[in-house]
């Protein structure tokens, strides 16, 4: 060639420096050569080291570079890496390189120079100053004052320029499903994990065996780690989930690289697809059928498909919304659920929408389970199979949160406080899981008094006391089937509970049982059996032995008849010799007073005040519990305030101021605050010192006593 060579003519060899990656044959040629062109031509040494590119670059690609916002940019940097110094890679994060590199970092800047360089296709200083040109044109040409340093993760290698460099313009077009997919998917995620993989992509463009020299961990967060990040922990745990969803993303031995070898995830992404709905719609059955038989209540249960398989009928049920079915239209539920005759008698739990495709890799797992047999990759599908399970679980779970109830105003949709806790082994959570629903479920009824123990007081006041207005005798079979019939009752079988309740309310003078033909009124048989035996006292008995068992109405009063024999009887028994007694003299006066300091006085209601209505609702269910007083009416007064907005409301008789606090302590859970009074009168009767022990265990709210004082004159 040489001898060739004209006058004009000019011969230009090229040859690579000592550090590339060539046999001892090709030195031993390179060397050979060398000799001959020192003999002959002119050498020219071209730029081997970094640090020479970086004043060349700001020379040919920048009008002017600003040095006082370069050194602002390395200082925020600086302190950033001294305080996490433990996360980053010593040799990319010096003060001063970081100054000279501006507005290129030097990691960025160094894997072109020492990584991308290595693959043959990649003109080392040529292509660099073209990449970087590129990156200058995109990017901070977006900001009037550009004061950050330029990593991998600013460049968007999802447009065509840079995605036909980084892929057929260095030698890798094999690599462009990994900026397709992978990257994309990254960027979808958020974009520390799109930080974390467009740095381990560049990091990935290496002209030898990329798998042995990896980024380990302290590299992969260097490339990807800006000071307005905070803590560098947030890109190890976005490489962890990156891990678990792209395609070409390996690791070993805490090494992380890209390679076109598709891995694990895609195989099992693969064989999802393949999965068909009909054997994902099996996983979700299984799971809702185990969900029925945890949820603990004495209601037969059932799957509903649509409303149309909702029965009428006196039977309390518990209806699981079927995975199959799309999540129902609640105005159309809710008009179903009202139009039955037995409106009280079913409880439907309702989901969200099925995670179909989560559980499709169920089945997918199943069967890579047969045919993966090598050791690493199977290990690898273990674990991703067990978090794709566990997400299932979890979305499963989450989707079952609403519970359509029989309330007295129409059916409510209650929302299930539901905390599902990760962290455990797919098949314990799953556990947990559904203890966590199925308690959620209960604890809503019971926070609605829809399954609760019959109480005596509460069915008198939301459902006895009301009808006997206006009616003198009310069927009990009537009142059993009002409990399937009614929102206003609990759900409770109106077997032998209804009884014992019946007779409570009896021994409390609130009712009177009948039998047809005779009553069982507890208070006058007492007292006719106090009497002597006489005619009045005989025919009273046979009319008070109704056994309550076989009380077939509930009347507020024994008929007329009955009272009238009694007076005879008292007259008789009265001695005719026994003279008046006159009363002595007593002095009352009215009082209010603290219940904590109200010992001794003759109660006639109670009054409590607060802005803490839990407390109040506590309150009241611990009078009902301990039976200090019985209850007899009550009405409240409360305000809402939710910001501008202010509320007001008013509610008499004991079971509806005990659903206006139930209904404030759900309000004040969300947000705002509420503040109430509410007055309950009870039966006169003096004040224990139990109950004075009782208001001082309330100290956030003023409890006070409404009644007198008397005392001799």
């Amino acid at each position: 060639l040489y001898d060739a060579l004209r006058e004009r003519d000019m011969l230009v060899i090229t040859l690579p420096d000592e550090s590339a990656p060539f046999s001892d044959w090709v030195h031993e040629k390179v060397g050979r050569l060398r000799d001959v062109l020192r003999r002959v031509g002119v050498e020219y040494i071209p730029i081997t080291r970094l640090e020479e590119i970086y004043g060349i670059v700001r020379k040919r690609l920048f009008a002017k570079v600003d040095d006082s916002v370069a050194e602002q940019a390395a200082g925020i940097y600086s302190q950033y890496y001294s305080r996490w110094r433990e996360w980053f890679v010593e040799e990319w994060t010096r003060p001063e390189e970081l100054k000279k590199a501006y507005p290129f970092h030097p990691a960025f800047m160094r894997t072109l120079w020492e990584r991308v360089s290595s693959i043959p296709d990649f003109q080392r200083t040529r292509d660099l100053i073209y990449t970087l040109a590129l990156v200058a044109y995109h990017v901070p040409t977006r900001e009037k004052k550009f004061d950050d340093l330029i990593l991998p993760g600013d460049v968007d290698l999802g447009q065509d320029d840079f995605k036909k460099f980084f892929t057929a313009g260095v030698g890798r077009p094999h690599f462009l499903p990994i900026i397709e997919h992978d990257l994309r998917v990254a960027r979808e995620l958020s974009d520390h994990h799109y930080r974390v993989a467009a740095g381990l992509y560049l990091y990935s463009l290496f002209g030898g065996d990329v798998k042995r020299n990896a980024a380990d961990l302290k590299t992969a967060v260097t490339l990807a780690a800006k000071p307005k990040g905070g803590d560098p922990e947030i890109y190890r745990q976005a490489l962890e989930e990156l891990l678990d969803r792209l395609w070409y993303l390996s690791e070993e031995n805490n090494r992380y690289w890209f390679s076109a070898e598709p891995n694990i995830n895609k195989i099992l992404e693969e064989r999802r697809a393949t999965v068909l709905a009909e054997e994902a719609y099996q996983v979700l059955e299984e799971e809702a059928e185990r969900l029925m038989k945890a949820i603990d209540l004495p209601f037969v249960k059932d799957f509903a498909r649509g409303v149309n398989d909702i029965r009428d009928e006196k039977r309390f049920r518990l209806y699981v919304w079927h995975p199959r079915a799309q999540p129902p239209d609640k105005e159309e539920l809710k008009k179903a659920l009202e139009r039955l005759t037995y409106r009280n008698s079913a409880v439907v739990l309702l989901h969200s929408g099925m995670p179909v495709e989560q559980a499709k890799y169920i089945k997918a797992c199943d069967a890579l389970r047969e045919e993966l047999r090598e050791s690493s990759q199977r290990q690898r599908l273990e674990s991703l199979c067990e978090k794709r399970t566990l997400e299932l679980y979890y979305a499963f779970y989450q989707s079952y949160n609403k519970l359509a109830v029989p309330m007295p105003h129409g059916v409510e949709l209650l929302d299930l406080r539901v905390e599902l806790a990760r962290g455990e082994a797919p098949g314990r959570a799953s556990a947990k899981f559904r203890e966590a629903v199925a308690k959620a479920v209960r604890d809503a009824l019971e926070g609605v008094a829809k399954y609760v123990p019959l109480d005596a007081q509460y069915l008198y006041d939301v459902y006895l006391s009301k009808r006997l207005r206006h009616v003198k005798s009310i069927d009990i079979a009537t009142i059993r089937e009002d409990f399937y019939r009614d929102p206003d009752l609990p759900m409770v079988e109106p077997g032998r509970a209804l009884t014992e309740t019946l007779v409570k309310l009896a021994e409390n003078g609130e009712i009177v049982l009948s039998c047809g033909n005779s009553w069982y009124w507890p208070q006058g048989l007492r007292e006719v059996r106090s009497m002597p035996e006489g005619e009045e006292t005989a025919r009273l008995g046979e009319l008070l032995n109704c056994d309550p068992e076989r009380a077939i109405s509930v009347v507020k009063e024994v008929p007329g008849e009955v009272k009238s024999l009694l007076e005879e009887a008292r007259r008789r028994a009265k001695p005719a010799s026994a003279a008046e007694a006159t009363p002595a003299a007593v002095k009352c006066e009215d009082v209010e007073k603290p219940l904590a300091g109200g010992v001794g006085a003759q109660a006639r209601s109670l009054v409590a005040a607060g802005s803490d209505v839990t407390a109040v609702l506590r309150f009241l269910q611990q009078l009902r519990l301990l039976g200090y007083f019985q209850l007899v009416d009550a009405k409240a007064e409360a305000v809402f305030k939710d910001g501008a907005v202010e509320s007001n409301w008013t509610a008499r008789g004991v079971g509806e101021v005990e659903k206006l606090v139930k209904y404030l302590n759900t309000l004040t859970a969300e947000g705002g605050e509420a503040s109430i009074t509410a007055t309950f009168t009870v039966r006169e009767r003096v004040v224990p010192q139990e109950a004075a022990e009782l208001a001082k265990a309330f100290k956030n709210l003023d409890i006070r006593v409404r009644g007198s004082v008397c005392g001799g004159a």
